[in-house]
């Protein structure tokens, strides 16, 4: 079974992180990534900071530190 991609909206620190997050074969939901003890962070790739501002390939965040976080 194949990893599966997810694009998300993150809310932190009044910035607001647009980018895709990778559900491992043995998670179906991003709140399955999100409710794990064993990881901090979650990953995000091709990400756009501010809705049309900086674009980065990758950013970690800490998963405490997160406001809000919806699925597109």
């Amino acid at each position: 079974m194949a990893d599966k991609r997810i694009k998300v909206r993150v809310w932190m620190g009044g910035l607001i992180f647009t980018g895709e997050v990778t559900i491992p074969p043995m998670r179906k939901r991003l709140s399955d990534v999100l409710n794990t003890d064993d990881q901090l962070f979650i990953n995000l790739t091709n990400v756009i900071v501010n809705e049309g501002g900086e674009r980065v390939a990758f950013l970690s965040i800490n998963k405490h530190r997160i406001d809000a976080i919806s699925e597109l």
